[in-house]
């Protein structure tokens, strides 16, 4: 589900702001797994999407150092 969540999100924002390069970065604590299963309270789950310019490798770790 969150992989389609960020999908919709990128695509989304691409309409809405009528740009095509577009990223979107998900970080996601899930209850599923911290109440059930392996019951690990401190693992998260990172998604991404990358359009337009960003499927580029430079551009894209030229991102990264912006963020980080």
């Amino acid at each position: 589900m969150q992989e389609r969540l960020t999908i919709q999100i990128a695509e989304e924002l691409e309409s809405a702001l009528a740009r095509a390069d577009v990223t979107v970065i998900i970080k996601a604590d899930h209850l599923c797994v911290q109440s059930r299963g392996i019951r690990d309270a401190k693992s998260s789950t990172i998604t991404s999407h990358y359009c337009g310019k960003f499927n580029n490798e430079m551009t894209r770790s030229e991102l990264f150092n912006y963020i980080s």
